[in-house]
């Protein structure tokens, strides 16, 4: 999923997250979001996601997809840069780990997202299930 913004005059902005999904995850804690619950009697999570911040630009110059926990101190990863909900990197842009966000008239990064679904055992599938994930993203200027 790319992430574009763009503004008439240089400005710092970064995206934030909220999971839509909460205690459908197989797997707890901030970098998972949930991909929803199995019908029938007995729900089960489907599985999760992680979503990571890769291939910035900055005025469309190459720049480094970084991440924050409360946007003072700000850190990148060669894998990608993990997005998180909760109490992790909940601030993702563009620009330096030392200089932080990059002011600028238009900013792009790619949301990687990485799927797993869960055991079929752990599922007890009875027919189709949907997957349901869904996570919203806000932009904001710093």
């Amino acid at each position: 999923i790319d992430v574009r913004a763009a503004s008439g005059a240089a400005v710092k902005v970064a995206s934030s997250v909220t999971e839509d999904r909460s205690g459908s995850s197989m797997t707890a804690g901030d970098s998972y979001f949930g991909l929803g619950m199995t019908a029938g009697a007995t729900p089960a999570p489907i599985g999760h996601y992680q979503v990571f911040g890769v291939n910035g630009l900055a005025n469309t110059v190459a720049a480094s997809v970084i991440g924050s926990q409360a946007g003072a101190t700000w850190a990148t990863q060669a894998a990608g840069t993990p997005i998180d909900h909760g109490a992790g990197y909940k601030m993702t842009s563009v620009g330096t780990t030392p200089g932080g966000p990059t002011a600028i008239t238009s900013a792009q990064w790619t949301m990687r997202i990485e799927p797993t679904l869960n055991s079929t055992t752990a599922l007890a599938l009875t027919g189709n299930q949907a997957i349901d994930g869904r996570m919203t993203l806000t932009l904001m200027y710093l």
